[in-house]
């Protein structure tokens, strides 16, 4: 606590900032940075800047609670909230599915981004149902024989068939979502198509992706799930975002068709 205090101290004054600023602007392109991180042409304002500080802000307050404090209660209040965000994603993914199926304007791809969309909404239902027991314990019901006798938690999911597996699958999982972004934003064309534009993981999330990823190796997946569902969330409204933008640039033929002549 009193070196944070002391690196606060020290990066109010001015002399040391400038210094700090310079010797930052020497080893990074300041610009490029901000373009990387904060340009979204595909949404009608800019919202990554927002967006950037918002989901780091949740991800540094998480991580320093669970480093501090631990892993919230099983079956809490936190865990509850945290899975009725799954839900709150699925809904923004439905909303978007219904507003490119309305759309009148001829859509590039119309069909794929429908069908993925119809896919993640699904998805993430069937995860908050996973999370959620199906019911079984908010209605107080009985778990089928075969879920009591195989399920490791005796509940009725089908996840919890595979708890052994957990420790590969989850690092496994998070390996691959942050190794799928890193090519995404480094090593692909630079031309995309509307449908990469609008599914690829904004960088300005890239800091709680890293996190994420990195929880994944826990011993304890409730943390990634948490972060997961997070992530989830901002995804999904970045996603709304893009597909309810008047302009809908990333949606239109005409636009694919000026690019990739």
């Amino acid at each position: 606590f009193i070196n944070l205090l002391l690196l606060v101290s020290m990066l109010c004054f001015y002399d040391f900032r400038s210094y700090l600023q310079k010797k930052i602007v020497g080893i990074i392109d300041l610009s490029k940075l901000n373009t990387f991180l904060f340009r979204d042409k595909f949404t009608e304002n800019n919202h990554s800047c927002f967006i950037f500080f918002l989901s780091s802000s949740i991800c540094f307050s998480l991580t320093s609670y669970f480093l501090i404090i631990g892993s919230p209660a099983p079956e809490g209040l936190f865990e509850t909230l945290v899975t009725f965000i799954l839900l709150l994603s699925a809904l923004v993914f439905l909303f978007s599915f219904l507003l490119v199926w309305r759309e009148n304007q001829k859509i590039f791809y119309r069909k794929n981004i429908l069908y993925f969309l119809f896919f993640l909404c699904s998805i993430m239902i069937f995860i908050f149902l996973e999370e959620f027991s199906w019911g079984q314990k908010y209605f107080n019901l009985e778990a089928p024989e075969v879920f009591q006798k195989y399920n490791f938690q005796g509940e009725t999911t089908i996840h919890n068939f595979f708890n052994p597996l957990f420790p590969i699958i989850y690092p496994l999982f998070g390996f691959l979502i942050l190794i799928s972004c890193i090519i995404s934003w480094f090593f692909s064309p630079k031309i995309r198509t509307n449908f990469r534009s609008i599914f690829e993981p904004h960088p300005s999330l890239f800091l709680l992706i890293l996190v994420m990823c990195s929880f994944s190796i826990k011993s304890d997946t409730e943390l990634f799930e948490e972060f997961f569902s997070i992530f989830s969330l901002f995804y999904s409204i970045r996603i709304f975002l893009c597909v309810s933008n008047p302009k809908k640039i990333a949606l239109l033929e005409q636009y694919h068709k000026n690019i990739f002549r």
